[in-house]
């Protein structure tokens, strides 16, 4: 008979489970735990009630002159949150994770709640377009239908790596890679691993990251003067007090610029140059 004083093994464990749960919940900042939530009920809904994917996917079909049709427009808005089973669900909640509660710590939970509403719709545009263009060589079909938050976690990849103080990344733990290199390593490695994965896709949520570094969002992202306005309004005003608010930050000074990626294109150019007669001779000087 066990002592009374003490409680079994068992129970201890499950408390400190259960307390470590509640803290890593806890951590989780606010933007990062709804998109989360969301793409997750979302999937139990379909479970108990049945698929919705051909109400809510995003077909470039539908935005093309053949097939145009105005009243599929809202699937710019809903094709983000459905998923094709538990590991795509799995999967994509697992790497917005890792890379979303570093991000949204750096910029804010408003303003990145805001960037990624922002990169889902863009880069479904993106997608669409895309899609549509190529259609005209006969490179893909027009009748597809994509779902998935794939997008933007890609477009988040790309402006964490290249925000990050972190040099190299781990590629599955088999080699490393330049952090700036990683988000098209990963593309191609995803594309191998899983044929079926929409390449279009990730290529429109990786551009859309680089659309952010280069500030060509700016004119409709939300303005660090403006956050303060937004914070003091009666359904903002009472969430800013919990801990899993993320205040304003301050824009990072780490972005891409135009001049310096002429910089870097213009050295590349001239390490992959052929020598000319001139620099032939002279490298022959001692």
């Amino acid at each position: 008979m066990a002592d009374r004083g003490t409680l079994p093994s068992n129970v201890t464990t499950s408390a400190g489970v259960g307390t470590r749960l509640k803290v890593w919940v806890q951590g989780v900042p606010l933007a990062t735990r709804l998109v989360i939530g969301l793409c997750c009920g979302v999937y139990l809904y379909e479970l108990i009630f049945g698929n919705l994917h051909k109400w809510v996917c995003l077909s470039p079909f539908f935005f093309s002159p053949a097939g145009f049709l105005p009243s599929r427009f809202y699937t710019l808005f809903t094709f983000n949150w459905f998923h094709q089973g538990i590991l795509h669900l799995l999967m994509n909640m697992m790497a917005f994770y890792f890379m979303s509660c570093t991000l949204e710590h750096r910029t804010g939970t408003l303003r990145y709640s805001w960037l990624l509403f922002i990169m889902g719709v863009l880069g479904g545009l993106i997608h669409v377009g895309v899609s549509y263009f190529l259609s005209l060589i006969g490179l893909v079909s027009l009748k597809t239908c994509g779902v998935g938050y794939s997008g933007v976690i890609f477009g988040v990849l790309v402006i964490e790596c290249h925000l990050s103080e972190t040099l190299s990344r781990s590629v599955f733990g088999f080699f490393t890679v330049p952090s700036k290199l990683y988000p098209w390593i990963l593309l191609a490695l995803m594309q191998i691993i899983i044929p079926n994965a929409s390449f279009l896709g990730h290529m429109a949520g990786i551009f859309t990251g680089y659309l952010y570094l280069f500030g060509l969002l700016e004119l409709i992202l939300i303005g660090t003067r403006v956050v303060p306005a937004l914070e003091g309004l009666p359904p903002l005003k009472w969430i800013t007090k919990y801990d899993f608010y993320i205040a304003n930050q301050p824009p990072s000074p780490a972005r891409l610029s135009w001049s310096g990626l002429k910089d870097r294109v213009q050295s590349l150019m001239q390490k992959i140059r052929p020598p000319t007669a001139n620099n032939a001779t002279t490298s022959g000087r001692v």
